[in-house]
C-alpha cells in the first residue's frame, strides 16, 4: 500500500535557535520519511524589524514638514532567518515572506515590499537553495499591480541566477484573498490617498482571473524558464472549468 506523502514545514520548529534549526530538520526528517521540506527565508524577528522601520518613517514624515528619504532595509542578520548554507538546502522549498506587497499602488509599501523581496531571493541563492516558492499577486488591484508585480520578479531572475521561481496563484479567481486576515500584512498600511477607488482596483473578480494575471506575469518575463507557476486549491468547491485549465496547463506544485 502507498504511503501518504507527509510535509514538514520548518515554522514548526521555529523556537530552536536558527543556527541549530537545520541540522535538527534534516535530522528528524530522514527519520521520520517526509517527503518534502519548505521553510520561510525570513521569520517573525525580520518582519518586526521592517514593521518598526515603516512605523519610524511614518512618524517622521507626520513630525517634520520636510520630505523624507524613504525607508532603507538593512542587510539580513542571522537572527533574521533560519537558513544557513549547507549541503541539504537544495532538499528545501524555500517561501518568500507573504505579508509583502509587491503591487501596492503605495510607492513606500512598493518599495519596502521590493526590498524585502530581493534581500529574500538574494539570500536564498547566496545559501544554495534551488526552489523558491513566490506568493501571487492581489488580483483585486487590477492590471496595474499585476504588470508591477511582473517587473519584481523579473528583476529577481536576474538576482537568483539558478533559482526556480514558482508563483502561487489561487485556483479560483473569484476566492478572495486572505491577507487582509494577517494584522501584520503591508497592505494593511498603505495610506489614504492611495486607497481609493483610483488605485485601480477591479470590483469584480472573473474565475479565470488568475490564470490571465498568471499569463502576464511570465509574458512580461518573456516566458522564462526558471519561472513557474503553482497552484493553491485550498478550497471546499473548485470550479470545474478551472480546475481542467490546470489541467492542461503545466502546473508545476498544487
Amino acid at each position: 500500500m502507498r504511503r501518504n506523502r507527509k510535509i514538514l514545514s520548518s515554522s514548526c520548529v521555529s523556537n530552536i535557535f536558527p543556527c541549530k534549526k537545520q541540522v535538527w530538520i534534516h535530522t528528524n526528517t530522514n527519520t521520520s520519511q517526509y517527503d518534502m521540506l519548505t521553510t520561510p527565508i525570513t521569520n517573525t524577528h525580520f518582519h518586526s524589524r521592517v514593521l518598526n522601520l515603516l512605523s519610524a518613517y511614518n512618524q517622521a514624515v507626520s513630525d517634520s514638514a520636510q520630505e523624507q528619504p524613504l525607508p532603507l532595509i538593512p542587510a539580513l542578520e542571522n537572527i533574521d532567518t533560519p537558513l544557513t548554507p549547507n549541503d541539504n538546502i537544495s532538499q528545501l522549498l524555500a517561501f518568500t515572506s507573504s505579508w509583502i506587497d509587491l503591487g501596492s499602488p503605495d510607492p513606500v509599501i512598493a518599495y519596502l515590499s521590493r526590498q524585502v523581496f530581493n534581500l529574500e531571493i538574494a539570500y536564498a541563492a547566496f545559501c544554495g537553495a534551488t526552489t523558491v516558492i513566490v506568493p501571487g499577486p492581489r488580483l483585486s488591484q487590477g492590471a496595474g499591480a499585476i504588470s508591477q508585480y511582473a517587473r519584481a520578479i523579473k528583476e529577481s531572475l536576474s538576482t537568483g541566477g539558478y533559482l526556480q521561481l514558482h508563483l502561487l496563484m489561487p485556483m479560483d479567481g473569484t476566492k478572495p484573498a486572505n491577507d487582509d486576515a494577517d494584522l501584520g500584512h503591508l497592505a494593511r498600511f498603505v495610506r489614504a490617498e492611495y486607497d481609493g477607488p483610483s488605485s485601480g482596483r477591479s470590483k469584480k473578480q472573473d474565475p479565470f482571473s488568475a490564470w490571465e494575471a498568471w499569463n502576464s506575469v511570465r509574458s512580461i518575463c518573456r516566458y522564462h524558464n526558471r519561472l513557474s507557476v503553482g497552484k493553491n486549491a485550498i478550497s471546499s468547491y473548485i470550479r470545474c472549468a478551472t480546475s481542467n485549465s490546470a489541467v492542461a496547463k503545466h502546473v508545476y506544485s498544487i
